[in-house]
């Protein structure tokens, strides 16, 4: 993290510690676009350079973006990409290099863009930190192949409708693929644990590994569990798991098989319509995007 040096844009300062780039509600902000200085300690001046509209650290971490770009492409070489680096950078591409090991958390997040839909994250990457592309509209994202824990909240707030596992990935964190709406989930072998509201879609059917030990009670959206007859997955586990054990759809741990760890027995009622709906007028089509918590 960087806190020992400010950015001046016309005259005015803007510190770079993370406790100052936090507005009132307590999320971050981005750093300006025309960024023109970077005032810094004496003994910690040589340790950026620029680099094609990049700020990079000593150890060519990509700390900050200057310019605006359609296509968000990284430099090759570049191995890690620094926390809060690109977010709300709406672009409409983003290309990640081969050399890439580490994308720091909220990096992309709240990145919104409506051609931007797709990303492919190279199978050099090792670590991606939380909330890294939450809120980013994405409907496809290719996962390295040697990744081992997709983080809190890192793909909240998308429009996944697929996705493939790589075969290493033992943690899912808190919130990690909240709001998309997945027909199936197929957790491949070595999967251990499961966060909360990690998932979510109706008549979801998803199937569990037999190297899982934990799950959170609430890993469906929450929504879904306070309201169990609307939209609760149909689960199946692999008969060899020594923790857990499904019948007609319905989650059971092997220590207390007197009631459902999750679920309930199918087959499931009719899904209620929710008559609610809300309308918007765009006018001339001239709304392109709504952020997350728009009607929050």
């Amino acid at each position: 993290d960087i806190s020992d040096f400010t950015v001046e844009v016309d005259g005015r300062k803007y510190e770079t510690d993370y406790e100052s780039w936090c507005n009132s509600f307590g999320e971050p902000l981005t750093a300006p676009y025309k960024l023109r200085k970077v005032i810094a300690n004496k003994e910690f001046s040589s340790s950026f350079h620029w680099e094609n509209g990049f700020l990079l650290d000593e150890s060519e971490t990509v700390v900050i973006d200057s310019e605006r770009r359609n296509i968000m492409e990284i430099p090759q070489g570049i191995t890690v990409i620094g926390h809060f680096a690109f977010m709300m950078h709406d672009f409409k591409k983003l290309k990640l290099p081969d050399s890439l090991l580490t994308i720091g958390r909220y990096a992309f997040s709240d990145s919104v863009d409506p051609d931007f839909t797709e990303v492919f994250i190279p199978d050099s990457v090792k670590t991606i930190g939380k909330s890294a592309f939450c809120g980013c509209d994405l409907e496809k994202v290719h996962l390295p192949a040697h990744l081992e824990s997709i983080p809190r909240g890192c793909f909240n707030y998308n429009w996944l409708l697929s996705i493939e596992f790589p075969l290493t990935l033992k943690h899912i964190g808190d919130e990690a693929f909240g709001g998309s709406e997945f027909e199936e989930i197929v957790l491949p072998e070595g999967v251990e644990d499961i966060g909360y509201n990690v998932f979510e879609g109706r008549d979801l059917h998803i199937t569990l590994p037999s190297t899982l030990k934990e799950i959170a009670k609430d890993f469906y959206y929450e929504v879904c569990v306070d309201d169990p007859e609307s939209c609760l997955p149909f689960i199946e586990v692999h008969p060899d798991n020594p923790y857990f054990y499904a019948e007609n759809g319905t989650l059971y741990k092997r220590d207390d098989a007197s009631s459902p760890y999750l679920g309930y027995t199918y087959p499931k009622p009719k899904i209620r319509s929710n008559p609610k709906l809300v309308k918007i007028k765009n006018h001339e089509k001239s709304i392109q995007i709504i952020r997350p918590f728009g009607f929050g």
